[in-house]
């Protein structure tokens, strides 16, 4: 009673939230993609679609656990390539190959009692977080079919990583190379190199030089990487041991993305701190973020299932799919001046540690950079300045942010919102 209750309250609002542009099922229910009113921290991003005709098309470089066949995913895949290179791990009965299909990351008791797996290994079912993360960048948009990606005009370029209890960075090193086109030693070239490359994965501890050398390659080819902060530990309770976001979003020239939660605050789960570039919707338990996945606890059942999750995770690909949109409105605009319009149209948010300065330059707002770009005293040729993400350099302008509304309308929005929350729960303890 008490989740059904606070979820209709919000489910009054969100077809409201989000600019209904397309015929996807659970289009409104995808609050990330709205703008940002009171206490829901949207992306700005259906509204952003009303103002590019997507000139360009771009890549997207999926570094995750690979992606499973979904129809509302298939017409949006290029072809990619399967990483991982230990056959323990890559649970596909080879190494490296062609094909960075998801073959699932089930874990059970007997393969921890009679397989080589890490120790901090754990039994698990499948997750399909490479087809999550994807989802919410590239889902195919207006097909009557489950969810609407954040952009219509990227492709996503899986590239496979992960597989059963992590992958090695080896194998992340080589595929960040790859996806911008770079050549590695008896892998095909990649034919199609990335505008972007999401990391919704890490581990603990400082960026290696060999890591850090590939991220700056690629950065210098005009690949923009983006990366998940990360999602602190369930046993952990301390805050303050979340304050150094995991390895890559922690090395240099990376676009680091921490999460914030339904209600505009930064989200427990997420790391934060002075190398987070922004922060997104990550979502929680009770209001999770649709995503496509599939049934299968173990293989996939291919049955084109519509699910929710939360985490940093998915919050890297909403920024991930804001600068594809914003490379894609206009052929002339270049990474730097998309992520320029992005830092310089955030909105803030109220969390005492986000005022701290934790949450990078804020919360991003697709709708306000889209428009910025496009304002006719901006003259996009002029306006680049260099690219440099918090986590490359501590002097990261903190602008004051913008908004997809009107100051006023967002005002009576927000007090609407919190309102309507505020009833609910007092029903609730009533």
């Amino acid at each position: 009673m008490k989740n059904g209750l606070v979820t209709s309250v919000f489910a009054l609002l969100l077809p409201t939230l989000v600019n209904a542009a397309t015929n996807d099922p659970y289009l409104t229910q995808q609050w990330t993609l709205g703008p940002s009113i009171g206490v829901v921290p949207g992306t700005g991003l259906s509204a952003a679609w009303q103002h590019t005709d997507n000139r360009r098309e771009t890549v997207v470089a999926v570094l995750d656990s690979g992606v499973i066949e979904h129809a509302d995913l298939a017409d949006r895949l290029l072809l990619g390539y399967d990483f991982v290179s230990d056959p323990i791990v890559a649970a596909d009965s080879d190494g490296r190959d062609a094909d960075p299909t998801d073959p699932g990351n089930w874990v059970t008791d007997d393969m921890l009692i009679n397989g080589n797996y890490p120790l901090d290994c754990a039994r698990k079912h499948s997750d399909w977080h490479g087809t999550k993360v994807a989802s919410i960048i590239g889902a195919t948009q207006d097909n009557d079919i489950g969810i609407a990606g954040g952009t219509a005009n990227a492709w996503i370029l899986p590239v496979r990583v992960t597989g059963r209890c992590g992958g090695s960075e080896q194998d992340l090193i080589d595929a960040i190379l790859w996806s911008a086109g770079l050549e590695i030693e008896n892998i095909p070239t990649n034919t199609t190199p990335a505008d972007i490359i999401n990391i919704s994965l890490g581990r603990s501890g400082n960026c290696s030089a060999s890591l850090q050398a590939a991220i700056d390659s690629v950065t210098l080819l005009g690949s923009m990487v983006v990366a998940a902060a990360g999602n602190a530990s369930e046993t952990t309770k301390d805050r303050a041991l979340q304050s150094n976001p995991m390895t890559p979003a922690i090395c240099k020239n990376v676009i680091t993305v921490g999460a914030l939660d339904s209600n505009a605050m930064l989200a427990g789960y997420s790391f934060y701190g002075d190398s987070i570039d922004f922060v997104a919707p990550g979502g929680e338990p009770l209001f999770g973020i649709p995503v496509l996945s599939d049934g299968g606890e173990t293989i996939a059942k291919r049955d084109d299932k519509i699910a929710k999750d939360y985490g940093t995770s998915y919050a890297a690909p909403h920024l991930s799919a804001a600068l594809a949109l914003l490379l894609g409105s206009n052929e002339q605009i270049s990474p730097e001046q998309a992520l320029n319009a992005l830092t310089e149209t955030t909105v803030h948010s109220t969390d005492f540690l986000c005022q701290l300065e934790q949450c990078g330059a804020g919360l991003i707002d697709a709708d306000a950079a889209i428009r910025s770009l496009n304002a006719p005293e901006t003259n996009a040729a002029t306006q680049e300045t260099p690219y440099t993400p918090a986590s490359a350099s501590s002097d990261t302008k903190r602008p004051s942010g913008g908004g997809a509304l009107g100051v006023f309308t967002m005002f009576l929005l927000g007090m609407l919102c919190g309102q309507l929350y505020k009833i609910g729960r007092n029903q609730l303890r009533g």
